[in-house]
């Protein structure tokens, strides 16, 4: 009977000790989970909405966004935009067999039998509108640099639709090369002076001429409430499938185009450098840019996760960025300084509400359908100036 006794304690004691085992194995999984990298996803609330205000005259808040896939519903002859049309319009032979010769399944799916129709444009219009009335209390920002759009036409529907009364004097569009037709924009509150497309020179005997096709750098002059010039330049660099020399060559190319502005203009790039975190990590791209430029998220106040995350890594990254020149940081020296400077505190990522973020603030992306809902792959990124 004791020994009976003793033995059912021992394997009661086994049992409890194996219990123990699996608990911290179960605990410090969850660690490594947690810690595997500042990339991890995070969620810290919501935005405060109450702060994004500014000075008329005094400060302005410059947003880069990419809106996703922000096409109209006509087919551009010579573009791929074929999954981007109503459905009535995706029936014909040829329709479906350039399709059919889609090798990723998504892709082709979306190619055949996604209902692009005025229905699911107006509601990604709403949603990109949505977004921007955050900032400013209700009146948006006053430059807004943006990525994924087709044409100067549905840009119009944005400025004259969701936006009509927040005061965009101008939007700005110049067709480039991109195969699928998607180009860079910028929209303004401030009297445009100019705008240029940049063509980016690659190398194309070091790359394929398939991978070089690629969004131009749009440059465009602004004149600030006060009388100065500034130059804004929306960018969209080669996607992470494409070799990372293309990106190398697009940003040496930048920095040219930016050295040969007049010496004394103040200059921000805004869009999607399409920087992974890997490369990031591998090649220290921003901190590469850093000499020439103050870097969003290595000088921001507050750190934020990143603008895109990639759930099959569980990572964050930070695709896109606000670049500013020297002269507009807070302690440029008084020969070089502009009239204005980069406010680092304001520099953020902007999570609106569950219609754009998910509950770990990660960005979720329209889903086209009868009930559509989403806004994104990619956070919007603001940042505000104010005179010295």
């Amino acid at each position: 009977m004791i020994q009976s006794n003793i033995s059912r304690v021992a394997i009661l004691q086994r049992a409890v000790a194996r219990l123990c085992l699996y608990c911290l194995v179960g605990s410090l999984c969850l660690s490594i989970l947690a810690c595997r990298s500042p990339l991890a996803p995070m969620s810290a609330g919501l935005t405060n909405l109450d702060s994004l205000v500014a000075a008329p005259g005094q400060s302005f808040w410059v947003m880069s966004y990419n809106v996703e896939n922000l096409f109209d519903l006509e087919d551009d002859v010579g573009k791929d935009d074929h999954a981007f049309l109503p459905i009535g319009k995706k029936q014909s032979p040829e329709h479906k067999d350039f399709c059919a010769k889609i090798p990723q399944r998504k892709w082709r799916e979306e190619c055949l039998y996604q209902d692009w129709n005025q229905e699911n444009l107006n509601f990604k219009l709403e949603q990109i509108g949505r977004v921007l009335k955050a900032v400013n209390g209700g009146q948006g920002p006053d430059v807004v640099l943006l990525v994924e759009i087709e044409n100067l036409k549905v840009l119009e529907l944005l400025r004259k639709g969701p936006l009509k009364d927040l005061g965009y004097q101008t939007a700005v569009l110049i067709e480039g090369d991109d195969e699928r037709g998607i180009d860079t924009a910028l929209l303004s509150k401030f009297p445009v002076i100019g705008s240029k497309l940049h063509k980016i020179p690659f190398d194309v005997e070091k790359v394929s001429k398939a991978a070089a096709d690629t969004r131009g750098l749009l440059q465009t002059d602004l004149k600030l409430p006060d009388g100065s010039v500034m130059t804004f330049i929306s960018v969209h660099l080669p996607n992470p499938a494409h070799p990372a020399v293309l990106r190398q060559q697009a940003l040496a190319y930048l920095k040219s185009v930016v050295e040969r502005l007049p010496k004394d203009r103040s200059t921000v790039v805004g869009g999607d450098f399409n920087v992974s975190g890997e490369e990031d990590a591998r090649d220290s791209v921003y901190k590469n840019l850093s000499p020439d430029f103050l870097v969003s998220q290595l000088v921001a106040d507050t750190i934020y996760p990143g603008t895109n995350y990639f759930p099959p890594k569980r990572e964050w990254s930070y695709l896109d960025a606000l670049l500013f020149t020297k002269n507009l940081a807070r302690d440029a020296d008084r020969s070089i300084a502009s009239k204005w400077q980069l406010e680092p505190a304001t520099i953020q990522t902007l999570r609106v509400g569950s219609f754009q973020v998910d509950s770990e603030g990660r960005p979720v992306r329209m889903v086209v359908g009868k009930d559509p809902r989403g806004v994104s792959d990619h956070l919007p990124l603001i940042a505000r100036l104010r005179k010295r």
